[in-house]
Order: structure tokens, then C-alpha cells, then sequence
């Protein structure tokens, strides 16, 4: 414990355990966070062990932590964290500590000729903010009368390093129809959940007139 991806929202002491098993007799157990040591054990003289890190794991600070636990037995055969071959890295558990939310922003101000392409397709952006990790980000256009694909929601690919600050991300909408608007009023949504499940949401009404001007005739008086 704790389980490979939990999360944790804030800086208080997590629980770290497990049990640790050797045909052979155990001679000593090392758990590491991050490849820090957070907790040591020796002299076991025992086939089998359950343990628990005293005291309990504190986190330094935000972030993702692979918690390894490493144990050798008396005739010095190394196992990590479940792995079979000794000495190579096995099964590890991953946990997040996150404890500020996800920050969204959406930066198109409008929908011009410039960003509505001649297939109905909208290029829209924004910017995000977040700590640890993200699960997901979304967004989607809705116009006065959606058909077709507008109105759905649509992944926004987004990796780290984390922490982002003000990342800047990008999606391609269909507005439902390749006719540029002229003059009408388009919303756009988007939300982000992050890796404690934590969902934000915002909104913008933009407007959109990408229609060409009409075309018109110069009459000169003498």
C-alpha cells in the first residue's frame, strides 16, 4: 500500500506498507521514494515479513512519487519491488501528491476569417495550468444551431514535464457546417481533470463572422 496511482491531495503523512517473501531466510529491506530512502530494515532472519515505513511516508512536496521497495536475503539475492531477476526493477507503485487544482483558460477571442477554415473547422486555443498530472482535457463548440459533429466533446492532447504553468493548448472544432457565420455567436467550453479527479470548467462566448464582405460598387459624380 498504498495502491499504484492513488492520489493524495495534500502533504500529510501517507501510509506505506507491504510483506516481502524468500525461500530463503530475509536479511534486510530498503524502501525508497523516488530513489530516496524513506525507510531501511536489517537483520530479519525471517522467510517472510510484513512491514510498514515508521513513521509514516511525509511527502516532501507536489509531484509523482515511484515508491520501491528492495529486499535481499541472507545469501545476498536481490529482489525490487516483486521483480524476479535480481536486481532489476519490477513492479513499482506510482502515487501523485496534487494538492493545488487544474487552472484553465480559453484565449480565442473570436472566430474570423483566420481561424474558420473553407470545411467548417475552427482552430481554438488556450492556455493550462496544473501541478502533478492530468487525466484529461476537453473542449468543445457550441453554435445557435449545432448539428452534425458541433457541440461534442473532443480530447486536447497535453504531456508534461509537469508542473505546467500557463501550457499552451490547441484543438481544430467543427462548427457544424462548412458556411462561415456572419454574425452570430459561438460558445466555447473547455475542462480539465486532473490526476486527484479534480474537474474545472470554463466557458467563452466568442463572436463569429467569417464571412467574406459583400461585394459592392463605387459610382463616381462629376
Amino acid at each position: 500500500t498504498p495502491t499504484t496511482h492513488s492520489a493524495f491531495t495534500t502533504l500529510d503523512p501517507i501510509p506505506v506498507g507491504g510483506a516481502a517473501y524468500a525461500a530463503d531466510t530475509l536479511d534486510s529491506l530498503a524502501v525508497t521514494a523516488n530513489g530516496a530512502a524513506i525507510y531501511t530494515q536489517t537483520g530479519i532472519a525471517a522467510q517472510s515479513l510484513p512491514w510498514t515505513v515508521s513513521p509514516a511516508w511525509t511527502p516532501p512536496g507536489e509531484g509523482t512519487y515511484t515508491l520501491v521497495a528492495t529486499v535481499a536475503d541472507q545469501d545476498s539475492d536481490v529482489i525490487t519491488s516483486g521483480a524476479p531477476i535480481s536486481g532489476t526493477p519490477g513492479l513499482s507503485t506510482v502515487v501523485y501528491v496534487d494538492t493545488t487544482p487544474p487552472d484553465l483558460a480559453i484565449t480565442t477571442d473570436r472566430v474570423s476569417g483566420s481561424n474558420f477554415d473553407s470545411n467548417g473547422y475552427v482552430q481554438v486555443t488556450g492556455l493550462v495550468t496544473e501541478t502533478t498530472g492530468i487525466q484529461r482535457l476537453q473542449v468543445r463548440l457550441a453554435t445557435s444551431a449545432n448539428s452534425g459533429r458541433a457541440g461534442a466533446w473532443q480530447d486536447v492532447g497535453v504531456s508534461g514535464p509537469y508542473p505546467l504553468a500557463g501550457a499552451p493548448w490547441s484543438a481544430v472544432l467543427h462548427a457544424g457546417s462548412p458556411i462561415p457565420p456572419a454574425g452570430q455567436t459561438y460558445t466555447l467550453t473547455a475542462r480539465v481533470t486532473d490526476v486527484a479527479s479534480r474537474t474545472v470548467e470554463v466557458s467563452r462566448a466568442v463572436w463569429a463572422d467569417a464571412a467574406p464582405p459583400d461585394a459592392f460598387g463605387v459610382t463616381l459624380a462629376y
